[in-house]
């Protein structure tokens, strides 16, 4: 008889665990093809830089999938468009700087969008908000949300591709003409209710199925960056959400907060069990004076959405980290550009009001249940902090102490993240630390001691309030990666780019 090895215990003991998890909760999906949400964590427009997006429909089913480009500053919303993929369908688009300099959208899919994305390109619209500059909409993130499965026939048929040409893409404009699509579903207090009161028409629950990558090419050097978006499943259960870019009252829907699945689970610290964790509603954040979108409009006045959800926990909750680690690769003083790493760390859960880990108490109080549910509830600072130690390849480290700053200190410490997109970015001690891989207008610059390595930062996530009834979860919700540049040693003007994912470490 064969004797069971450890490749099959383990491989049993995993199955278990995949047994017990909760199926219908709020979770990563490992996979990356089963999403109703995908997270992209960077795109970038900066000095030569485009950005290219691929977003794939694996399904047999015709889906309306909601597009959200987002500034670096503050994660205001500086474009979102929809997008109506037939079956198997698979859409790109590109993020790239004008003459000017501004960012501009340009696609040659055929894929129907509504509103259409003209040939020429279109901007972002990050002037139309008071406090975001070009230079703010020249990086960001980017967010793909399934609204739901179409079940409009007219629609379904139009916009199916025929000899690599949708049939006719004005049938989704006829269909919120003419009643057939109807604005809906979303966890968000809208005209006063809870809009998921308000079913849309012509669109059922989302399928899942969604699966993407995007690359960041430096056009100067000729090297790219893979970024892999993070996948979300089960964000959405009972009925769609589906709104119109053009609403300027629930333009914001749907959005990270506005799913109905009140339950999220994760894996614990062993990674042997699944934790599930019910969480409460939280503030609407854009409603409030921290988080208030401020939309300058063409007649002078000011506008303010109406909702941008109101259930932010349980993604917050399948994001949260205490701890982000990765390697860094720099080179010698003498010849600076031979060699980089900028780390993007993204938190894109800022914009609902979670800095560290729960909403700021100026939302909700801090000695309340719900906004205690989540570790550090007291926290009224929009900066992160963090911490940590560096290494080399042989164990000598950079100490962080205090929590707050790098040690030794440099001439202008890095001790907060305060932007919704932060790059890091490294060189040695006594020379530029100027970011050299992504070009951004906009980085946390640290020297380290040593020209390859690793390191772990530490993200300001202490307990306090810790009393509330629900599962307490500790940790800022992150993504990101780092971006590494090297020529090889052999030809100086071959030039390699690789990404590396974060790892990150989840208390749980």
């Amino acid at each position: 008889m064969f004797k069971k090895t450890k490749i099959a215990a383990a491989t049993v003991a995993l199955l278990s665990v995949a047994a017990v998890q909760n199926a219908s909760a709020v979770a990563i999906d490992e996979s990356g093809q089963n999403a109703q949400v995908l997270v992209f964590p960077y795109y970038n427009t900066n000095n030569g830089f485009q950005s290219a997006y691929n977003i794939r429909n694996t399904t047999n089913q015709t889906k309306a999938v909601k597009v959200r480009i987002r500034e670096s500053k503050l994660s205001n919303d500086v474009l979102d468009f929809n997008v109506y993929m037939s079956p198997q369908d698979h859409f790109s688009f590109t993020l790239a700087p004008n003459t000017t300099g501004q960012a501009v959208i340009s696609t040659n899919d055929t894929t129907c969008t509504f509103p259409a994305i003209p040939a020429a390109g279109q901007v972002l619209k990050g002037t139309v908000y008071t406090n975001t500059t070009d230079a703010d909409t020249r990086e960001g993130y980017v967010e793909v949300i399934e609204m739901g499965v179409v079940t409009e026939t007219t629609v379904i048929s139009g916009v199916k591709h025929a000899s690599g040409t949708p049939a006719n893409c004005g049938a989704v404009k006829t269909a919120w003409t003419t009643g057939l699509f109807t604005e809906g579903g979303a966890n968000s207090i809208v005209g006063g209710v809870n809009d998921t009161t308000n079913p849309p028409k012509g669109i059922k629950a989302p399928g899942g199925g969604l699966s993407g990558w995007s690359f960041l090419l430096d056009v100067n050097k000729g090297n790219a960056n893979v970024a892999m978006p993070v996948a979300i499943r089960n964000y959405q259960t009972t009925i769609g959400q589906h709104y119109l870019s053009s609403n300027y009252h629930t333009f914001l829907l749907p959005s990270l907060a506005s799913g109905n699945v009140l339950d999220s689970t994760v894996m614990n610290n062993a990674g042997l069990a699944s934790i599930t964790t019910p969480f409460g509603p939280t503030a609407d954040y854009v409603l409030t004076p921290a988080g208030k979108a401020e939309v300058a409009l063409a007649n002078g006045s000011i506008n303010v959405p109406d909702s941008s959800g109101i259930n932010a926990y349980p993604i917050a909750h399948v994001l949260a980290a205490t701890a982000i680690t990765n390697d860094y690769l720099v080179t010698s003083l003498t010849t600076p550009d031979a060699a980089g790493t900028d780390w993007v760390i993204t938190f894109p859960m800022r914009k609902h009001g979670i800095f560290s880990s729960t909403q700021t108490s100026n939302i909700v109080s801090p000695t309340t249940g719900i906004a205690s549910v989540i570790i550090n509830a007291n926290s009224t600072a929009t900066d992160i902090k963090m911490g940590g130690a560096f290494y080399n390849r042989e164990e000598a480290q950079n100490v962080i102490t205090g929590g707050d700053e790098f040690s030794p200190v440099s001439t202008s410490p890095v001790d907060i993240l305060p932007r919704e997109v932060n790059i890091l970015s490294f060189g040695l001690k006594g020379g530029t630390t100027a970011s050299r891989v992504l070009n951004s207008s906009y980085t946390k610059n640290y020297g380290v001691d040593y020209m390859n390595g690793w390191g772990t930062i530490l993200l300001d996530a202490s307990a306090t309030n810790d009393t509330a009834s629900f599962a307490k979860i500790k940790g800022v919700p992150v993504i990101g990666f780092a971006a590494i540049r090297g020529n090889y040693a052999a030809e100086a003007t071959s030039v390699i780019g690789e990404s590396i994912p974060h790892t990150f470490t989840r208390n749980r």
